[in-house]
């Protein structure tokens, strides 16, 4: 039994050189035998079926095996509590450009006494498959992201990143790319990942400088920022994925055009937290400043998350900058 007084760093590297073993022989074999990507675009595509199946807002493996019905396993054989999981890991978490065995799954993570069990560690980053929608306030719901909130503020202390990965996300195929994209940068793998068989860097033309020139040139033939659907019309549907790493927001206030609204996902936690700290440096910022910032407070006050619990989250935040500059 490994010491419970570990940190979280040295609990991930114990449980990476044990996982190893099981997991890289099977993706080995699936690598000799078949085409990995093909294989497991064709899982995703029946995990997705699942999801739609028993619906994405509920706790789908329980209900799997109630119902007597399949189990949510992995291609590699690895059991997890929810199709939810099967789909994330499959569709999103193989695609980082990491060794299976750097993600580890359901394991103990320890910090100043406190524990939890993530999803999914890798590396520096914590990756939790959010089990219900915002939209639900069953007290079954509200229970769960309370304790949700507690983990996220105990990874945070800790130096870990965060990422939540929410019901609707698992389906949509572009808040999937999405996800790959923001997890990799992370984790410093982003010139590795694969989406539909080539990465971006394969890609070659859609770099920073090449997207804002030519939404640039279309923002002044159609007289406004275009829309994603616009792209499509005009005919360079394909840079929708680079605006959105751009990201779109920014690219539109670089050229002076003003967006009705921000894009759906754009006001992550860890947004959230930056833009605090952009405005009032290391303490939380007061309801007057908030008020001169009216995305910024509708997104915290539309969040799961209470005020006060955006407080504590911003004080974790401060202390992981902190212990990240004093360790550089």
């Amino acid at each position: 039994m490994r010491d419970k007084s570990l940190g979280g760093f040295e609990v991930y590297s114990l449980a990476k050189r044990d996982s190893a073993r099981v997991r890289c022989s099977t993706i080995s074999s699936l690598n000799k035998t078949s085409g990995l990507e093909d294989f497991l675009a064709s899982r995703l595509e029946t995990n997705l079926s699942k999801l739609l199946q028993y619906g994405v807002s509920q706790d789908l493996g329980r209900r799997a095996v109630d119902a007597g019905k399949e189990k949510p396993v992995t291609a590699n054989g690895i059991a997890l509590d929810s199709f939810r999981e099967v789909a994330a890991y499959e569709g999103i978490l193989l695609n980082l450009g990491v060794e299976p065995e750097e993600i580890l799954i359901h394991h103990e993570f320890s910090h100043t006494g406190e524990r939890a069990f993530p999803d999914f560690i890798i590396r520096n980053v914590v990756v939790e498959v959010v089990m219900y929608t915002r939209e639900n306030e069953s007290q079954r719901s509200l229970d769960y992201f309370k304790r949700l909130r507690t983990k996220i503020a105990l990874y945070l202390e800790a130096g870990f990143q965060v990422v939540e990965i929410h019901p609707h996300e698992v389906v949509n195929a572009d808040r999937r790319a999405e996800l790959i994209s923001s997890i990799a940068a992370k984790l410093g793998t982003e010139g590795t990942v694969h989406g539909s068989g080539r990465s971006m860097r394969e890609h070659g033309y859609w770099s920073p400088e090449n997207v804002r020139k030519e939404v640039e040139a279309l923002a002044a033939t159609i007289g406004h920022f275009p829309s994603y659907r616009e792209l499509d019309v005009h005919g360079i549907g394909s840079a929708k994925k680079a605006l959105k790493q751009y990201p779109r927001e920014r690219l539109a206030q670089e050229l002076d055009y003003p967006l009705k609204k921000k894009s759906n996902g754009f006001w992550s936690v860890e947004k959230v937290l930056e833009a605090c700290a952009c405005l009032s440096g290391d303490t939380f910022p007061s309801r007057r400043m908030l008020e001169d910032h009216p995305e910024l407070l509708a997104a915290m006050k539309n969040s799961v998350h209470s005020m006060n619990y955006w407080r504590q989250l911003f004080q974790a935040f401060v202390l992981s900058r902190r212990s990240l500059k004093d360790a550089a």
